[in-house]
């Protein structure tokens, strides 16, 4: 299976990256793991993305792919997990364009009120800052939107199958909803 999965932290969207990775045995790639070499070992393309990164902005989709060019090529011989990647529609495109494709396309979601709750039950009361996990929660709604889309017109051409999980509720009950998302039996 090669398979996207996107959520908002807290979704526990961490706890159906565990799932997949020790149950179906699959590595799983992010953005940070594709991109560390090449920043760390300050290549001309890894200074590149940390002027980026220095600014605060998003390092663009074809300093990315360009960058993770090396090791996207090896996902294609096999299954892999990509949490939070692709981000956009463009780096997805790009990501097609180098023999990266994904069969599954998975974005764990909740509402803002249910993502508050979750938070603040999860963590120390005083850990749990409300405004920021609001924020938080609304720029990767934003920022995911038209992937989203994207995703939808793909799945109705029968590029890929696509589902968005409800976030809410323990991290089991979700995971459950991934397996079923994904076709696997519980």
């Amino acid at each position: 299976m090669r398979i996207s999965v996107l959520g908002v932290g807290g979704s526990s969207v961490e706890s159906v990256v565990e799932w997949a990775r020790a149950e179906l045995s699959i590595p799983v790639y992010t953005a940070a793991k594709l991109l560390r070499p090449s920043i760390v070992n300050e290549t001309e393309l890894g200074r590149r993305a940390r002027s980026f990164l220095d600014a605060g902005e998003r390092i663009p989709d074809h300093l990315v792919t360009s960058i993770a060019s090396a090791e996207l090529v090896d996902l294609r011989s096999g299954g892999y997990l990509l949490l939070g990647l692709p981000a956009t529609v463009g780096l997805r495109v790009a990501l097609d364009a180098v023999g990266v494709a994904i069969d599954h396309a998975l974005i764990v979601d909740m509402s803002e009120d249910a993502l508050i709750a979750k938070v603040a039950a999860e963590l120390e009361p005083d850990r749990c800052h409300e405004f920021w996990w609001r924020a938080l929660s609304r720029r990767f709604n934003d920022e995911v939107q038209p992937l989203r889309d994207w995703y939808q017109q793909r799945a109705a051409e029968g590029a890929l199958e696509f589902a968005v999980v409800n976030g809410e509720g323990a991290a089991a009950e979700v995971v459950d909803r991934a397996k079923r998302a994904l076709g696997i039996a519980l």
